[in-house]
């Protein structure tokens, strides 16, 4: 026998379910409004301007490397007719001198022959300029005025968003202008690298059209002249490189003389024999362009 369901009873289900009704929508409506939405600030097109331009900056300083200090030189006795060994001419060293003047440091040339022990001809470029770290930053941009609050505290709300517009506006100026100052400096560097290499480029391109006509090969002078050239005190450490073209057959010694441990040795010779340099760690090369490509590689 089925019992019946007394309307005081049905009265009490139709308000529960009521209120849990009104509940659950209430609680809807508050995690609808309480996610805060992420505001998205548009970046003015100033800023765009200077962050493409901090960018730029700092790719090319994340390249810069160490100073270098290298020694090129070139055997011009009769033997290297044996050798078989292309000449090196001026535009074949600008892809040296364009690395070195991204560095920094100094090229040292030296003609082999019967007397090598003479002053070498150098190249000196100073380190190009840099921005420091700090100034490479934009800064946050300011967000738009939010329309709430009282209406009598909008004037107010008002003038402190438009200092701090023109606060913004100063500093990304401020920064634009440093940037234009930077490559102007550097343009000004790329001119006195450019008059450095025309000051001394009568002086190389004598040693590098001089005729393979020496009677004797005076290898060990010129490893020596090298040896002090490292050796010499510096405000900085250099990487340091030799790239030596030559047959490598010394007329008066087959002691080479001990090149500081850093140093890498680049040899350029087309015969079978090195001579000296079969006691010296050397990269060897046939082509001298070839030789010269790896040693801008390896800076």
């Amino acid at each position: 026998m089925h019992k019946l369901i007394s309307p005081r009873h049905i009265l009490a289900i139709a308000f529960t379910s009521v209120a849990l009704c009104l509940y659950g929508c209430n609680n809807t409506n508050d995690l609808a409004t309480s996610a805060t939405p992420v505001e998205v600030v548009p970046i003015p097109e100033n800023a765009r301007q200077l962050e493409a331009e901090i960018a730029e900056v700092k790719l090319r300083q994340s390249k810069a490397t160490t100073p270098v200090k290298i020694v090129v030189a070139i055997d011009q006795s009769g033997s290297m007719q044996d050798a078989r060994v292309n000449y090196v001419n001026f535009a074949d060293l600008q892809s040296i001198f364009l690395k070195v003047e991204e560095s920094g440091g100094e090229i040292a040339l030296s003609a082999i022959c019967d007397r090598s022990n003479r002053p070498l001809e150098r190249l000196l470029f100073p380190e190009p300029p840099k921005l420091d770290e700090k100034l490479l930053t934009l800064p946050a941009p300011v967000s738009q005025l939010a329309d709430e609050g009282s209406p009598f505290e909008k004037e107010e709300r008002e003038k402190a968003h438009a200092a701090k517009l023109a606060s913004y506006n100063s500093e990304i100026d401020q920064k634009s202008r440093e940037i234009a100052a930077h490559k102007k400096q550097l343009q000004q560097h790329r001119q006195e690298s450019q008059k450095r290499i025309e000051a001394v480029k009568p002086d190389i391109e004598k040693i590098l059209k001089t005729p393979r006509n020496c009677q004797a090969t005076d290898i060990q002078s010129s490893l020596n002249r090298a040896k002090w050239y490292f050796e010499e005190a510096t405000p900085k450490s250099h990487k340091r490189f030799a790239l030596f073209i030559t047959d490598g057959l010394d007329s008066f010694s087959e002691a080479p003389a001990n090149l500081p441990a850093d140093a890498r040795v680049i040899l350029v010779n087309g015969s079978v024999n090195v001579g000296i340099f079969g006691k010296i760690k050397h990269d060897r090369f046939e082509s001298p362009k070839r030789a010269i490509t790896h040693l801008v590689d390896l800076m």
